[in-house]
């Protein structure tokens, strides 16, 4: 029966059919890809991987990576962390792996700027550093027109917000 997915976990080939059975994994607004497959739903941030180069039936593997919850704007992914905002729309956060806690952790981005998120966040762009400016930055645009910028780079400590002002 071609319309009957069965999941087979014996052969690497086999169709993957897997219900994620954690709170918050009914509904998916982003999903991105970079070392392993990472979705965003309302409730929770999760992390699909097969513990080497590839996902297969019989390496699949799921865990929540966040519980803040995400809104239906598009995932940065920078060099250490995906950065997303929050179901609120006016709040977001950088999600990365913590090595000495092995294990991930979600920290607010903007919880040091929060009068400069009174409207909410329309589309965020993350720059990577380049040769004529050594820091990379997020930008975002924000539902009444108006621009944020953020020198960001977790390696460093850097974390600074300021307006965009423009023509």
């Amino acid at each position: 029966d071609p319309f009957t997915i069965l999941s087979g976990n014996t052969e690497q080939d086999s169709p993957i059919n897997y219900e994620i059975f954690l709170p918050g994994a009914d509904t998916f607004v982003w999903m991105t890809a970079t070392d392993q497959l990472y979705l965003g739903g309302p409730n929770a941030e999760f992390a699909i991987g097969g513990g080497g180069d590839r996902i297969t039936s019989t390496n699949f593997q799921a865990q929540r990576i966040g519980t803040t919850g995400s809104a239906a704007v598009d995932v940065q992914a920078t060099d250490t962390a995906l950065v997303h905002v929050g179901k609120s729309r006016r709040r977001m956060f950088a999600v990365e792996f913590d090595f000495s806690k092995q294990a991930f952790a979600s920290n607010a981005i903007t919880f040091l700027a929060p009068h400069l998120f009174q409207s909410s966040v329309k589309d965020v762009v993350f720059r990577p550093a380049s040769r004529n400016d050594a820091t990379s930055r997020l930008f975002v645009v924000q539902d009444d027109g108006s621009v944020r910028t953020c020198a960001y780079s977790p390696r460093e400590n850097l974390l600074a917000w300021s307006r965009v002002d423009y023509s």
